[in-house]
């Protein structure tokens, strides 16, 4: 297997056949047989699927997710700012999951506050608030404490 160090991806190489894969979502294999090429797409299909079923925008939920469980890095939390958020399936997530702990702890849903700040356009997700901006400029900071 061989690594393009110029961009964010590698090529594995497969009898015959050549595949090139994102870094972000390929975990490094040393693949020596297409079967294992297809069960990495095979798990990939899983949570592409489930997260489609669950209303999800993108499959990068499911990491939240597991940092949640693992670290319970909500507990408490009414407020919260996702940048680079687009397409918005952490901020669905958060709406969802915030509103949650509000409930919780007796507080209002007027209480929880989501900011989801991207330079892409984004569809509208119930409980956020949605900046179409660029994070390094001073003008998208006063918008997202304006919130």
């Amino acid at each position: 297997m061989s690594t393009n160090t110029s961009s964010s991806s590698f090529v594995g190489f497969i009898p015959s056949r050549e595949v090139r894969f994102h870094s972000r979502s390929m975990y490094c294999f040393d693949v020596d047989e297409s079967s294992h090429v297809s069960c990495v797409f095979s798990i990939q299909d899983y949570f592409y699927r489930h997260a489609k079923e669950e209303g999800f925008r993108a499959r990068s939920a499911y990491k939240l997710l597991h940092v949640d469980e693992v670290l319970n890095i909500f507990k408490g939390v009414t407020r919260a700012v996702d940048l680079c958020a687009a397409p918005g399936s952490w901020s669905q997530l958060l709406a969802r999951g915030l509103t949650k702990n509000a409930t919780d702890a007796g507080c209002s849903h007027e209480d929880v506050k989501i900011a989801a700040v991207d330079l892409q356009e984004m569809a509208p997700i119930p409980g956020v608030n949605i900046i179409q901006g660029d994070i390094t400029l001073p003008e998208t900071a006063d918008r997202i404490v304006n919130i």
